[in-house]
């Protein structure tokens, strides 16, 4: 999907004066036309992924700056500076990891971009994307040029898609495939079209959905999968921390009178103090927790 991306990307900057591309010392055959075209917005920061983060969070105060750099890159060795320059401060960085889960598989475990999205998605203020198809691609950056903010972006190989598939506006999921009331299949990211393939060997009538907000789902998918007997989540990721874990999480607080989840939710990076004051401030102290669980079991 780099093409693409890169291809939408010139696209805006020819009406906007706000994308600035910043890569890691890669995108050689993608990114040429676009540092033609806008040298004054362009910059290869070499084999420097953290420098690169942070230099993108200080353009963010006049420029919508995407860093490009390839699977692990961006995120674990930059993680520091996603969390302090980029979160921290809200700056609108889109950080892009082409090569999402297996993609450069020859490469080996290094280019194995299967835990970047749990670790990056652990960061408050950080939302993480992976499309499963161009479609998706779109509708993510016209979202984000509408309201830019922090995002994550993880990239698979394909440049098209064979399917044709209805967008949900701001609900961050497609719908692949209906049928029944059985089952309903969950899936992250470009390993779509492989479920595809399974459902149609088995022949079975299954629905099929595409996620590509990692951190949450919507409440309107949530309600749309609760009308499923069973539902199944499918990822190119570690099982650990990944999407799953977050689908079930949501589905989960669904219900909202048999299940509470307490801890840092809504965390205002700039407080400082004890840690007491800290506690208190996040409805954490032993007050807050035993009025909170008091609330829920009153049914409040």
């Amino acid at each position: 999907m780099r093409k693409h991306l890169v291809s939408r990307r010139l696209e805006r900057a020819k009406e906007d004066a706000r994308p600035f591309l910043v890569v890691g010392d890669l995108g050689y055959g993608v990114i040429e036309e676009f540092e033609c075209q806008f040298p004054s917005r362009f910059i290869n920061v070499g084999v420097a992924e953290q420098a690169g983060i942070s230099f993108c969070a200080g353009l963010a105060d006049k420029f919508l700056p995407f860093f490009y750099s390839i699977g692990n890159f961006p995120s674990f060795r930059a993680l520091e500076q996603i969390r302090n320059d980029v979160a921290h401060e809200g700056w609108p960085v889109a950080i892009v990891s082409l090569g999402a889960g297996f993609s450069y598989g020859t490469a080996g475990y290094s280019h194995h971009a299967i835990e970047d999205a749990g670790a990056v998605a652990s960061i408050i203020g950080m939302d993480v994307f992976t499309p499963s198809c161009v479609h998706e691609l779109d509708h993510l950056l016209t979202l984000h040029w509408k309201n830019p903010r922090p995002m994550y972006l993880r990239l698979g190989s394909s440049e098209t898609c064979s399917y044709e598939h209805p967008l949900f506006d701001s609900q961050y999921y497609s719908v692949y495939k209906t049928g029944g009331t059985s089952l309903a299949l969950l899936v992250h990211g470009e390993i779509v079209h492989q479920v595809l393939e399974a459902v149609e060997s088995i022949e079975r009538n299954v629905a099929v959905f595409s996620a590509f907000h990692f951190n949450r789902l919507s409440e309107k998918l949530v309600s749309e999968l609760l009308t499923y007997e069973r539902i199944a989540t499918i990822e190119e990721h570690s099982s650990e921390g990944g999407f799953g874990m977050r689908a079930r999480a949501s589905l989960a607080s669904a219900h909202g009178d048999k299940f509470l989840s307490l801890g840092v939710d809504t965390y205002d990076s700039h407080l400082g103090g004890s840690r007491a004051y800290l506690l208190e401030q996040n409805q954490l102290d032993s007050e807050s927790i035993a009025n909170r669980l008091l609330g829920f079991l009153d049914g409040r």
